[in-house]
This record gives structure tokens, sequence and C-alpha cells, in this order.
């Protein structure tokens, strides 16, 4: 890792550290780039997900997922516009119209909009290529509640972290 990114990093603990993370509000799941990601729109796109892959009745399961599509969402934004890049909406169409689960989740109500940005998000990130997106996501500030996990800069997307705000009882009982 370069030392101006170690700086950023630092200085972004440091002012965390300060601040308490007093911006992220519970009724948030994220915030990114100052955009509040809301446990609404969480809901929502769980709720279509859970629809589209055959559980309806408990939408619960895919909070995760849907949590790392907004926020993947808002962080492809971010990355476009720092990168001067812009995906026709024709090609982005197009896209969804070759995949039959992202045209099933493109017609859930509401979902248009979000289906359409993680599209534009998956075709920058190709355009830009790996290392590029990464560099440039990683400048992207990113504020996560816990329940979901956290982010990665290097991957662009949420960990795999349980997302418990628990100590797991072996951990407890050797500390």
């Amino acid at each position: 890792m370069g030392r101006a990114v170690k700086a950023i990093i630092a200085v972004i603990a440091a002012a965390l550290a300060l601040t308490g993370c007093a911006g992220q509000s519970p009724a948030n799941a994220a915030t990114v780039n100052q955009v509040a990601i809301t446990e609404t729109q969480v809901d929502q796109v769980a709720h279509a997900l859970a629809t589209i892959f055959g559980s309806p009745e408990s939408p619960g399961a895919q909070r995760r997922l849907a949590a790392n599509i907004l926020v993947g969402n808002e962080v492809g934004r971010a990355v476009a516009a720092a990168n001067g890049v812009n995906i026709p909406a024709e090609e982005r169409a197009n896209m969804i119209a070759q995949y039959q689960d992202l045209s099933a989740l493109n017609e859930q109500p509401g979902m248009a909009q979000i289906v359409d940005d993680y599209v534009a998000a998956a075709l920058i990130r190709a355009e830009l290529g790996e290392t590029e997106y990464a560099t440039s996501a990683a400048a992207v500030p990113v504020d996560v509640n816990p329940r979901y996990g956290d982010w990665d800069p290097n991957l662009a997307q949420l960990t795999t972290s349980s997302g418990s705000l628990s100590v797991p009882a072996d951990a407890a009982a050797n500390s």
C-alpha cells in the first residue's frame, strides 16, 4: 500500500475516532460519499431479491446482499464521476436483457434504477479495469453499519464478516 493511501486511511481513522462515528445514523445501513443508504432502501431491495430468488416470506436473508448492491452502486457512481466515465443507457439496457435474474429484478416495483445503477457500476469496473477501479473506489468515503460487515476498499465490496456486534464466546474467553 502506498504512503498516500496509508496517510489517507490514518486521517480518516483519526477523524472517525474524534467524532465517534457520529455521522452514521442507526436508521442508515451505510453512508457513501455523504449519501445515506437507509434501512428502508435495504429492505426494499432485500424484498425484491427474496421474491426473485424464491423466498419472499424471508427477505432477511437477502439484506446483506441488498446493502452490498446499494453501497456498490454509490461507489460506482463516485468512481464514474471521478474518472469521467459514462456508460450509455443502451449498453446498460443490453446488459440487463442478457441476464434473466437482472431482467426479473428490473421488473420488480421500484427496482429499475437500482438495477440500472448496478449494471452501470459493473460496466464501469470492466471499462476501467480492476486495478484502476479499486484505486478510485478506495478514495470514496464509505461508512457501513456493522451489522452488514465491513467495507473492503481493495475489493470494493462488503466483507464476509458476520456483521455481528458481539464478541464470539471463544474470543471473549481467550482475552
